[in-house]
């Protein structure tokens, strides 16, 4: 079923905007072969599951790349690619990107965040560019990749690949050529949230886990080299003060990478899930974090409830750090301030109930099916474990309600609840369990269409609380069709099997149609 209360059809073009600002840039990735560590940009954390075939179906990478003017692999780099892809496609090579450029040279300061899926057969593929921060500040758009060169040498034990993108990306929203003009923020808010890191003996205790690791690193201890490659989920508390027995007021959920070599930092994709009498709803993060500043700052992409399709800039700054070494274990407490606003036109909220909210532009209700692989089913499967924590393993969903189990998807989308009707579309992303003690979890993911009446993709991001008959996260952007739109998608679980099928109703509401 699909609902249109608005004037945007799909098969009349968007009128074209011109950019307010282009850049053409080039990113070089290498990715680690075992014997190649000191000239590798990238590593495998996740390798490919039994449904991979000859398309590396969950093969997760966490990558650093430089990024250059031109093609040139030994160029000057003017800033870094930093986060990760997998592959989620059985039967053809397709990628879903999360990853920041981080510039800070004298013509940029700042970072640009993209996140979708990328089509990799085809030659130039489109990805949204859902925020930034400095010269970039608030900056929203679209990204073209272009595979610019492709090398695959057989090693002995494995291949050496470099892969060289093409990126042509401009921003057509909130993005400054000149110094930009400072905005007053309709929000200002202040929190502190803290992660305690589980090392094999703290489960009571534990509010993150490591769920992927690099070669030869294992779950309960950060790998060396800067941790680079460990993947953990996290829910931890959120307090109004420095206190980790304060009182919550919610909980940070979501996931952190470590993404450097030589120096640690990492990339964070996360929600705040509020429900206090002050504030219910989510606000929805994305960005790069130079660990080794004092404050950093990353992109506020979305919001749910009170926080309403907000957009801003969270400043972060590690308030504390307590590791205690012993033999083989390192119990780790981080405890992390967060200063943010969001300059986005929601209204101002300075009471409940919730302020009267605009007519969709455009209303579509789509299902997805998702069937996780359990070692036996790989003809049928369309998801599989990549990453699981010490106490589980990826073809089993671990116990404590999932915690830290990492799912790759590319599932079929239909216009009713029927699993055999004709796919509208694929489903192509990523979730994750992030809570010891209820089913809750973290969305990623992309709707990618090609049909004769919706080409593009629509890109989601958010906490989904499992347990609720319906949960809303954000639309933070698309292409196409669905170009730059933003929204809210209203998600409910329409059916289940055990723990091998489910179903998803998705209600997506979109409130800015271009």
């Amino acid at each position: 079923m699909m609902v249109f209360p608005s004037v945007l059809a799909t098969k009349t073009p968007f009128k074209e905007s011109k950019p307010c600002k282009r850049l053409v840039l080039y990113y070089h990735d290498i990715l680690f072969n075992g014997t190649d560590a000191s000239n590798a940009t990238s590593a495998a954390v996740a390798n490919a599951t039994g449904l991979a075939s000859p398309h590396k179906f969950g093969m997760l990478v966490v990558f650093n790349d430089p990024l250059t003017k031109d093609h040139h692999l030994l160029s000057p780099a003017v800033g870094r690619a930093q986060g990760f892809y997998f592959y989620d496609m059985k039967d053809e090579y397709t990628a879903w990107f999360a990853y920041t450029l981080v510039f800070n040279s004298s013509e940029h300061k700042g970072t640009l965040n993209i996140m979708g899926a990328d089509l990799m057969y085809d030659k130039t593929r489109d990805l949204s560019v859902v925020g930034g921060t400095g010269d970039f500040f608030m900056a929203r758009g679209i990204c073209t990749f272009q595979t610019d060169t492709f090398q695959d040498t057989m090693g002995i034990r494995s291949s050496i690949v470099l892969v060289s993108f093409f990126m042509l990306f401009f921003s057509l929203s909130s993005a400054y050529p000149k110094p930009r003009k400072q905005y007053k923020p309709c929000k200002h808010l202040v929190l502190f949230f803290h992660d305690i890191i589980y090392n094999g003996k703290n489960a009571a205790n534990a509010t993150s886990a490591i769920v992927a690791a690099p070669q030869g690193a294992n779950l309960t201890i950060l790998a060396s080299q800067f941790h680079f490659g460990n993947i953990a989920v996290f829910d931890d508390p959120i307090t109004l003060d420095n206190n980790l027995h304060s009182k919550p007021v919610g909980r940070a959920q979501g996931m952190y990478l470590y993404d450097t070599k030589n120096t640690y930092t990492a990339w964070l994709g996360f929600s705040f899930s509020l429900n206090t009498t002050a504030y219910q709803g989510s606000i929805n993060f994305i960005g790069a974090d130079p660990l080794m500043n004092k404050t950093r700052d990353i992109s506020v992409v979305g919001g749910t409830g009170d926080f309403f399709m907000h957009r801003g800039v969270a400043t972060i700054m590690t308030d504390a750090y307590e590791a205690m070494e012993s033999k083989s274990l390192a119990p780790i407490l981080f405890l992390f301030f967060l200063l943010f606003g969001t300059l986005t036109a929601s209204p101002t909220l300075k009471s409940r109930p919730h302020p009267r909210r605009p007519l969709p532009c455009k209303r579509l209700v789509f299902y997805f099916h998702d069937i996780i692989y359990n070692g036996r089913n790989s003809k049928n499967a369309t998801a599989a474990i990549v990453g699981a924590p010490a106490w589980g393993n990826k073809t089993i969903l671990a116990g404590k309600n999932h915690f830290g189990n990492m799912v790759v998807f590319d599932d079929p989308i239909t216009l009713d609840n029927n699993l055999h009707s004709t796919p509208v579309g694929r489903a192509q992303g990523f979730y994750l369990y992030d809570k010891k003690d209820i089913f809750t979890a973290w969305l990623g993911f992309s709707f990618v269409f090609n049909s004769t009446q919706h080409r593009g993709s629509i890109n989601f991001a958010g906490a989904d609380p499992l347990m609720n008959k319906t949960r809303d996260i954000s639309v933070i952007g698309g292409t196409g069709d669905f170009f730059m739109t933003r929204g809210i998608a209203t998600l409910m679980t329409d059916a289940f099997e055990g723990e091998v099928y489910f179903r998803l109703k998705v209600d997506i509401k979109l409130y800015e149609c271009w």
